[in-house]
């Protein structure tokens, strides 16, 4: 029986997804980095240097306006990836990523990243499936804000927070929580 170690890299569904033969090519060049609460990953116009892999934290990717009011538009943990930027050919992004719940991921520079989908097309396939995932997690949102309550979509965000750090605590105060869901703290 294959086992993985809880704090490997293959840990990651991504990277544990991978045939050895595209695996071991990257092992000595991933991080591992432990992340704290409010860390930000990537900022809006900014390049990004790494890819991160989440083991046991989470990141959320937000948008915000000009008034610095912010909206949740996906939550990441092991089943993903941060770093849309260097897999899709782009220098920056438009959205912040910031570390919602503290823990381990191991990350990769962006241009080591870059070689390794031109070497791998399991790591194409696997990040682009990851992709779909997560542009159907911001659909899902998108309509779940247009026509379901705050408690409605409450529930939707524990649900989803559930799953992606696979724990029953929230590590969130409440005004994080309402930034996330696009509301006001009393709501």
């Amino acid at each position: 029986m294959n086992m993985v170690s809880q704090d490997s890299a293959r840990a990651n569904r991504v990277l544990g997804a991978l045939p050895m033969v595209d695996y071991l090519p990257m092992v000595s060049q991933l991080e591992a980095v432990q992340l704290q609460p409010g860390q930000i990953l990537e900022e809006p116009g900014a390049p990004a240097s790494h890819v991160h892999f989440p083991i046991s934290c989470a990141i959320t990717l937000v948008s915000a306006t000009r008034d610095g009011d912010m909206s949740e538009l996906a939550l990441i943990g092991r089943e993903g990836l941060v770093g849309m930027p260097a897999l899709l050919g782009s220098t920056g992004t438009a959205l912040q990523s910031v570390v919602l719940r503290p823990g381990l991921a191991y990350r990769l520079p962006s241009a080591q990243f870059s070689q390794a989908l031109q070497r791998s097309s399991a790591m194409q396939s696997m990040a682009m499936r990851y992709v779909q995932s997560l542009m159907v997690q911001m659909a899902q949102g998108v309509v779940c804000s247009l026509h379901h309550s705050v408690l409605q979509r409450l529930s939707s965000w524990l649900m989803v927070h559930q799953m992606v750090t696979a724990s029953d605590q929230v590590l969130a105060t409440h005004e994080t929580i309402a930034h996330m869901l696009g509301v006001r703290r009393e709501s």
